[in-house]
């Protein structure tokens, strides 16, 4: 199951899942601080995920660091921000 119920009966996606990753990916890679989503599972359910930098941090970005395209696209991008100083 990709979610959970919290203590207060709201529903959480699970941080073990892949798209807890991909998420989490998304959201530091776009500097979002949250994401909602509409899950159709057994009903309707809405859950909010926020941006998690420490899980981003120590899960993602040790494995990002070292893939080439990642690097690449990132020295990109800072070139980019350089320019338009």
């Amino acid at each position: 199951m990709s979610t959970s119920i919290n203590n207060d009966g709201s529903l959480q996606l699970n941080r073990s899942r892949a798209s807890f990753y991909q998420i989490q990916g998304q959201l530091n890679i776009s500097q979002r601080n949250k994401i909602i989503m509409i899950l159709c599972d057994f009903g309707t359910e809405m859950i909010s995920v926020d941006r998690d930098e420490s899980f981003w941090l120590k899960h993602i970005f040790p494995k990002l660091s070292r893939d080439p395209l990642y690097i690449k696209l990132f020295r990109l991008k800072r070139k980019a921000e350089k320019s338009k100083i």
